[in-house]
């Protein structure tokens, strides 16, 4: 499980520093026309890639009801992970307005992680528990 959520939380932090998972508002905002322009292929990947470590995870645990307490020991282990990562630079000094960055924190986090990260995750763990169970682990 905590290969499981820090793999999760690495994938996430990630794309938000890649700004696939940034908010987009109406004219852009203050991102970069390359963030603005991008089209869906990241995104794409980074749920493929979100897929593939849950079904191989659940797969390996080879028991639904473990494979699945262990989707969300590990969902909520990725969520705090990537809240702190994100707010690090204000909780060490290195960012003028801490308190700004704590909200973006929190913001960013819940933004990237629910609904669909939840819902590819879940649906993966139960992929990965059916494939343990048809094959027999």
């Amino acid at each position: 499980m905590l290969g499981w959520g820090t793999t999760i939380a690495g994938f996430v932090v990630g794309a938000i520093f890649q700004g696939l998972l940034i908010p987009q508002y109406e004219g852009g905002g203050d991102l970069q026309p390359e963030i603005i322009g991008r089209g869906p292929e990241g995104l794409v990947i980074f749920y493929i890639a979100i897929f593939a470590v849950s079904v191989i995870a659940s797969l390996v645990m080879a028991d639904f009801a473990r494979g699945v307490g262990g989707f969300f020991a590990s969902y909520a282990l990725a969520a705090g992970l990537t809240y702190f990562m994100i707010a690090l630079p204000g909780y060490v000094g290195a960012y003028q307005f801490p308190d700004v960055l704590t909200t973006l924190a929190v913001n960013w986090t819940f933004g990237a992680f629910f609904p669909l990260l939840l819902l590819v995750g879940f649906a993966a763990t139960i992929v990965g528990s059916a494939l343990a169970e048809h094959l027999g682990y």
